[in-house]
């Protein structure tokens, strides 16, 4: 067997097939720049070896660093083993980030032997620049260099005289002078040390704290190349933490209802703990908090698709339902090759090729045998042969979900390593074909679109999906494949929130408005009336979230609220309607009751009646409330009760008069009978 090497070449094709050299983006301007430098980096490497000592300057640089930079508005650029840069638009958020840095750093070491510390300075200096893609250059980065050679000490701050001038009335900072250089053209900068209270203000300036997820960047940069299960640089593949994660972790539902702020800093607390290594920190993960495993989860759940705990799901599932078998948890069934997927799971590489090879000799042509056989060779950097394994898997298999698999890890393969972009599109265009609304393809469309810039078709797609699919908001808020785009995707995203917040707006002023009406309808103490407006209570604080998910779920309630209002109040005005209409109808009945000529009070009250039952009916078309309608109805039930007693008397003592009547005339006839039979005797007898 041949081995690829694991070191690809980045090809520089876009979707279209052109090439992206020559596009460069160079500009000049004014800018705040600041630099971390790790001052002990030899020691760490005589300590650690190389590997390691790569790996701690990286952890301090990228992850603490690059958190604590795109908290403050920053973007983090010119990334080396022993640097990290970030550029500001503000020097005083430059000076906050700068200090909340040095305060987690030095916390960190706080817990760290003395010989395992990691040693920093910090520098910060503000000029003209020029701003290449990612990369900064020019006098403001030169004198950077100078200041943090000439001046820099372990754990320190330093500011060049521009910045000072701009920040030193922030408060609860003080500012130190320590000497000067000088710009190589006569003219001298000094520099000062920066010193800060415990009740220096940290708070990020508010229009840096927009709808924007801050930290892309930070959680996948590492030395590594990417993770093919989550996209991580931080790793290797054999070692993401995603093979020991549950099949479901519920992790974006649990973040429905932050706004983009908590969530920010719910990640920026995480990353500088060490997202990548939540699980190696607590021996037992009960004790780990929730907030922590609510941000380790999340952003792994991005890429779940592509995950051996979701290939677990698809071994398990027998039904061929794909959006079904992405909601499935199973649980092992310990035979053969779960044992081998195991393996792969921590890492045992050897173990897992032995049982998998035995395997597929029983039987070349089972699907699960080679997508495991796949995953495999990914983890061995063997990304052309893992590519036909997963092949020979989706031609081995009828099943829908199986198939939609296979095809989405070519597809990941294809992008990720062999930036075969054309081979990706095919493979997202079959997935298609099996499964029109695929959301997990059609993201991954998306986020190739994105990245060969393609914007004026992907944009459109995501908003599409987003509006479709409310939970790829988070994710494309979250997910670090954008960000080299994420100034676009921060828009759109920014605008699916206003828009969502003005409907909340909207929804809630219409549904106070109609529960207003609704108290004037029935009352003030109408239980009705009352837990209507209790829900109307707890929606409103959906909006106070200020999160994408608060704003639909107030829209949504608001309707259901909304909807019970207009049943009530439908059913109400029916209930006095019918009393109204009955109310006519009764007095129809009656009316003939009481005869004509002179009226009797009974015939006075009915005609009173009637036109009170006229006034009722156009009262309720007006503006009578419910209360004062339910009063009049009881009032003029009375009213219809007397005549009813009245009308029912009436009706008995017709009955009885009949009844007499009909006996007299019955005796009577029995008479004429009996006298006219006399009669008839005697006429006989007279004549014998």
């Amino acid at each position: 067997m041949v081995h690829m090497s694991s070191e690809t070449k980045r090809d520089t094709t876009k979707w279209d097939g052109s090439s992206q050299e020559g596009g460069n983006n160079k500009r000049e301007q004014e800018i705040t720049v600041l630099s971390v430098e790790l001052m002990n980096s030899q020691r760490l490497s005589a300590i650690y070896g190389h590997t390691a000592s790569v790996k701690k300057p990286r952890w301090a640089c990228q992850d603490v660093a690059a958190s604590t930079v795109a908290e403050y508005g920053g973007t983090m650029v010119n990334l080396q083993n022993n640097v990290a840069m970030a550029s500001y638009a503000d020097p005083n958020e430059a000076i906050k980030s700068a200090i909340r840095m040095s305060t987690i750093l030095n916390k960190q070491n706080s817990e760290l032997p003395e010989e395992q510390r990691i040693d920093f300075a910090i520098s910060i200096n503000q000029g003209k620049g020029i701003i290449e893609n990612d990369r900064i250059y020019g006098p403001v980065v030169n004198r950077l260099t100078k200041m943090t050679h000439m001046y820099g000490q372990k754990n320190k701050i330093y500011i060049s005289e521009n910045v000072y001038v701009a920040v030193k009335d922030l408060e609860g900072t003080e500012y130190r002078p320590v000497g000067a250089i000088s710009d190589g053209f006569s003219r001298k900068f000094n520099i000062y040390e920066v010193l800060w209270k415990d009740n220096v203000n940290l708070e990020a300036h508010e229009s840096i704290l927009i709808s924007q997820f801050q930290h892309r960047y930070a959680l996948i940069e590492g030395v590594h190349e990417p993770c093919f299960y989550c996209g991580s640089r931080k790793h290797l593949v054999s070692h993401c933490p995603s093979k020991h994660m549950p099949e479901i972790t519920q992790a974006f539902d649990k973040l429905r209802h932050l706004s983009v702020r908590q969530i920010n800093a719910l990640f920026s607390d995480s990353i500088a703990r060490g997202l990548d290594e939540v699980r190696h920190r607590w021996e037992n993960t009960e004790d780990v908090p929730d907030a922590y495993f609510n941000a380790y989860y999340a952003f792994y759940d991005i890429k779940r698709v592509y995950q051996l705990r979701f290939f677990r799901v698809i071994m398990g599932y027998r039904g061929n339902d794909w959006h079904m078998a992405t909601k499935m948890n199973v649980e092992s069934n310990g035979e053969a090759l779960w044992i081998a997927i195991d393996h792969l799971r921590t890492g045992n590489l050897v173990q897992a090729e032995s049982l998998l090879q035995k395997l597929n000799e029983e039987n070349p042509n089972r699907f699960i045998v080679n997508m495991a056989m796949g995953y495999l060779n990914v983890e061995k950097g063997y990304y052309t042969y893992a590519l036909d394994s997963f092949n020979n898997a989706y031609k081995n298999t009828e099943t829908k979900p199986r198939k939609i698999l296979a095809l989405l890890l070519m597809c990941r393969i294809n992008d990720l390593y062999l930036k075969d972009i054309r081979a990706a599109g095919e493979q997202i265009g079959l997935i298609r074909m099996l499964e029109r609304d695929c959301p997990e393809a059609i993201y991954q469309d998306i986020v190739m679109r994105m990245r060969y810039e393609k914007d004026s078709e992907a944009i459109p797609q995501l908003i599409r999906l987003i509006k479709g699919r409310h939970e790829y908001y988070l994710t494309a808020l979250i997910d670090p494949e954008f960000a080299g785009c994420q100034a676009k995707i921060n828009k759109e995203l920014h605008a699916l929130l206003t828009h969502a917040e003005e409907n909340a707006v909207s929804a809630l002023k219409e549904t106070e408005n109609r529960l207003n009406s609704l108290k004037s309808w029935f009352g003030e103490d109408n239980q009705n009336a009352r837990d209507l407006h209790e829900t109307l209570s707890k929606t409103r604080e959906l909006y106070a979230s200020d999160s994408y998910f608060g704003y639909l779920d107030v829209s949504c309630k608001s309707a259901s609220i909304t909807a019970d209002y207009n049943r009530l109040e439908r059913e109400s005005r029916e209930k006095i309607k019918d009393f109204v209409n009955n109310l006519h109808h009764q007095i129809r009945q009656f009316s003939g009751y009481f005869g004509e000529g002179k009226k009797s009070a009974f015939a006075n009250m009915l005609d009173n009646l009637k036109e009170e039952a006229v006034s009722f009916g156009k009262d309720l078309n007006l503006s009578i409330s419910y209360k004062n309608a339910m009063m009049r109805h009881d009032e003029l039930s009375k009213q219809l009760l007397v005549i009813q007693v009245a009308v029912d008397k009436l009706k008995k003592r017709k009955a009885n008069t009949s009844f007499v009547i009909g006996l007299l005339t019955k005796a009577l006839l029995f008479l004429i009978v009996a006298a006219s039979l006399g009669l008839l005797i005697l006429f006989i007898i007279d004549v014998g």
